[in-house]
């Protein structure tokens, strides 16, 4: 047609592969950068990563918290426990010290020369018969507390599991979402 340019398709195929392949090019640089989403060149994936190693890390310091806090009231408890006890060795010991005495035949100032009657004549010192019920009771209280502490002990293993399935449902639960999401 006359006062239009004719066409020329003789060199247009090799420039029009090489528009392919700089497309081609550019879709896969796009692809290797499409996560980049802050200047300083962190993708997204790392920030999340980041952010949760961070959010895990300030729950353990949460629960290093509370399980310090635990732990100091454990041990004063067993302070307590330990100075019971060595009060319960202390009358022990001085209830053998008496029996030892009257079997010997020594006479001590508190025994007012009574080691010469019988078992059945001496007077019942009521010190004695306080402490072995004080031994008696102390004992009988560790005994309480030690299944006190089996008690808490079983108690935070059973909280320990109950929070690890809660959480395995939640990871369950996201991946569903998230597996849902994937296929629409």
């Amino acid at each position: 047609e006359p006062g239009h340019p004719t066409l020329s398709y003789a060199g247009t195929e090799s420039e029009i592969a090489k528009i392919k392949q700089r497309v081609i090019r550019a879709a896969q640089h796009f692809a290797k950068y499409r996560g980049t989403a802050f200047q300083d060149g962190r993708t997204e994936n790392e920030d999340r990563t980041f952010g949760k190693r961070k959010s895990a890390m300030a729950e353990i310091g949460t629960e290093t918290e509370q399980r310090k806090q635990f732990i100091t009231e454990t041990e004063h408890r067993i302070a307590e426990l330990e100075q019971q006890i060595e009060k319960g060795r202390d009358i022990d010991e001085r209830i053998q010290r008496i029996k030892e005495r009257r079997t010997v035949g020594r006479t001590s100032p508190l025994d007012r020369g009574d080691t010469r009657r019988t078992g059945t004549e001496r007077p019942a010192y009521r010190g004695t018969k306080d402490a072995a019920q004080r031994i008696s009771d102390l004992e009988r209280e560790i005994k309480q507390r030690e299944q006190s502490r089996e008690y808490s002990s079983i108690k935070e293993r059973l909280e320990a599991s109950r929070q690890s399935i809660a959480e395995r449902e939640r990871e369950a639960a996201k991946r569903k979402r998230h597996d849902r999401g994937m296929s629409r």
